[in-house]
């Protein structure tokens, strides 16, 4: 059984340990916001969400995930920075100005 102080001792030796769920280890608990896109096929925004990812490639596959068939492309970012789109377009990460 459960309890709020078995809880509170578990989430202390995960701290202590630096270990997330089997993901790489992190120095900071908080987990970035990604914005994801999805455009119409004349490049007209449709729909967007801002999601919190343990990382880059979660946001990515939770972009992949939550599209429907009728949005042809796509884009993740993360703060300012153009981190994935779909189809695509660029050859590294591009900084909004």
């Amino acid at each position: 059984m459960f309890t709020e102080v078995s809880l509170d001792i578990d989430f202390r030796k995960m701290q202590k340990t630096n270990l997330r769920g089997g993901m790489e280890p992190e120095t900071e608990w908080t987990m970035p916001s990604y914005d994801i896109c999805y455009f119409d096929d004349d490049g007209s925004l449709t729909c967007s969400f801002s999601a919190l990812c343990a990382n880059e490639t979660h946001a990515k596959v939770l972009a992949h995930a939550m599209k429907l068939s009728q949005y042809k492309t796509f884009e993740v970012w993360r703060d300012r920075t153009l981190v994935y789109e779909r189809p695509q377009h660029f050859a590294a990460p591009q900084q909004l100005q």
